[in-house]
C-alpha cells in the first residue's frame, strides 16, 4: 500500500483523478494477476485448465477473497479496531449484494437480517455526519486506519506531482524496480 500511495494522477484519457490504491485500480490489479497466475500456470506448467477447471479457480479465488474482506481474519496485525469495523461494516455491505453474489461466495443469510442492519447502518451515517460533514472520513482512520488515509488523500485531492500516466516498465525504472518480474 505505502508503494502504491504516492501513484496518484489524472488519468488522460478521461481526464479522471486515479489512485493506483483505489477500489477500481485495486480490483483491475487483483483480477490481472489472478489472470496472470493462471495464464502462468497454463504456459508453463501442465498446460490449459478445462473449462470446468476454470470456473472452478476463479469460483475458490472469488470466494477467498471476498471472506477475507467481510471477515477480516483478527491475526492479520491492523489492530481491534480494524477487526471490529470490519466486522461491522460487513453487516451492511452484504445488505447491498445481490442474491446471486451471496449463493455464489456462499455467505447468504436471511433477509430480516438486511432489514434489521439497515436501520442502525444509516443511524450511524446519520450520527456521525449531523453536525460535521467530513465524520465519517475523521472516523474512517479507526475502523480502517490504511482505507481512511487512503481516503483523505483522494478527497483531499492534492494535485499529481506529473500530469502524466506512466507505464510499468518506466515506473520500474523510476522506482529501482528492476528485479521486479512482468506478469505473464
Amino acid at each position: 500500500m505505502r508503494i502504491h500511495a504516492p501513484m496518484t494522477g489524472i488519468e488522460p484519457i478521461s481526464g479522471k483523478r486515479y489512485s493506483a490504491n483505489s477500489p477500481e485500480t485495486q480490483l483491475w490489479i487483483h483480477i490481472t494477476g489472478w489472470h496472470s497466475v493462471l495464464k502462468a500456470y497454463e504456459v508453463f506448467g501442465p498446460g490449459p485448465l478445462t473449462p470446468e477447471e476454470e470456473t472452478r479457480y476463479w469460483a475458490e479465488r472469488a470466494e477467498e477473497g471476498i471472506h477475507h474482506l467481510l471477515w477480516t481474519p483478527r491475526s492479520n496485525g491492523a489492530g481491534m479496531s480494524y477487526y471490529v469495523g470490519s466486522r461491522l461494516l460487513s453487516l451492511a455491505s452484504i445488505a447491498l449484494l445481490p442474491k446471486w453474489m451471496r449463493t455464489l461466495g456462499h455467505f447468504d443469510r436471511p433477509g430480516i437480517v438486511d432489514i434489521a442492519v439497515a436501520p442502525p447502518a444509516k443511524s450511524l451515517v446519520w450520527a456521525f455526519t449531523r453536525f460535521d460533514k467530513a465524520g465519517l472520513l475523521r472516523a474512517a482512520p479507526f475502523i480502517a486506519p490504511m482505507a481512511g488515509r487512503i481516503l483523505a488523500q483522494h478527497i483531499e485531492g492534492a494535485p499529481p506531482a506529473r500530469l502524466e500516466t506512466t507505464t510499468p516498465t518506466a515506473a520500474r525504472e523510476r522506482y529501482g524496480m528492476h528485479g521486479v518480474s512482468k506478469a505473464v
